[in-house]
């Protein structure tokens, strides 16, 4: 109820949808690529053409549904339920999260369904490394601060390469180093051991969410919440040096009020983002007593 005058009262309804749009390889124009209406995309393939996403709200039921959607438009084939986390490099395994933090592994096609870690780590994102043997996860171990564990995928067995504080899952394209975030900023943490390398003066209202394909430069987008597209930058990981390269999220079209940072393939071809739009009626009401 926005007024009341009179005996006549203005109403005003929201309906709140949040989508997925992304350009398939080789396409020319986004396309629609959620489904019930609060469809949350979490990885991306790397040669562009499926999508890893979970539904929530109504349609993703109590537990939420778990979905790969290829990205020519075709329906998408529900996997399993829970949260989506990655998807493996040959596109043959999801990985997604269950309640109480453990991670499943999930057939896209034929296979079998099976719990993957058993300890006591309550994991969140997570990503494949590029050899598909292991999965690099931010998370949190009882009586201990978030970080990144190497999990090994055969075994579902996990270490800690992290110190308590710091943590990021996304991976160089050479495989070799992670961006992560701390209580000191952003930096540079190789995979080996070596230690971090912050990122000099680094813009404090950016976040990094990823790399440009060859490597050379890390991908940020700005702290701004409710923004119709995401403004991403480009940022030099050795000088800090910061320039914008793409706007995302127009092809979503009116009503939109928050675009997430894109996901790309491999290549930087394709790419998906997820979008919040909010629809509003107005009414009068009349009759009120």
């Amino acid at each position: 109820m926005e007024d009341l005058r009179n005996g006549n009262a203005l109403m005003v309804t929201h309906q709140i949808r949040i989508g997925i749009r992304g350009l398939a390889p080789g396409a020319k124009e986004e396309r629609e690529l959620g489904w019930f209406g609060w469809s949350i995309a979490r990885d991306f393939s790397r040669d562009g053409h499926k999508v890893l996403f979970e539904e929530e709200g109504d349609g993703g039921g109590p537990n939420y549904t778990v979905y790969v959607r290829d990205t020519d438009g075709s329906p998408p084939v529900r996997i399993g339920e829970g949260t989506s986390v990655a998807i493996s490099p040959d596109n043959k395994w999801a990985v997604t999260g269950a309640k109480g933090g453990a991670l499943m592994l999930v057939p896209t096609g034929t296979g079998e369904t099976r719990q993957l870690t058993h300890d006591s780590v309550s994991y969140g994102s997570a990503r494949y490394l590029p050899d598909g043997k292991k999965l690099l996860a931010s998370g949190i171990e009882t009586g201990h601060g978030r970080r990144d564990y190497l999990v090994d995928l055969s075994t579902g067995d996990s270490k800690p390469i992290t110190p308590e504080g710091v943590s990021g899952v996304d991976i160089s394209p050479d495989g070799k180093s992670v961006v992560v975030h701390g209580e000191a900023g952003w930096g540079i943490w190789p995979l080996d051991g070596g230690g971090i390398r912050m990122i000099p003066g680094f813009n404090p209202d950016l976040s990094i969410f990823g790399w440009s394909p060859d490597g050379k430069s890390l991908l940020a987008d700005p702290n701004a919440a409710h923004a119709s597209v995401s403004q991403v930058y480009r940022v030099d990981p050795v000088t800090g040096k910061t320039d914008l390269w793409k706007t995302f999220g127009a092809g979503a079209g009116s009503g939109v009020d928050g675009v997430t940072p894109p996901l790309f393939s491999a290549d930087g071809s394709a790419y998906v983002y997820v979008y919040e739009r909010t629809l509003s009626q107005a009414y009068v009401v009349s009759g009120l007593k």
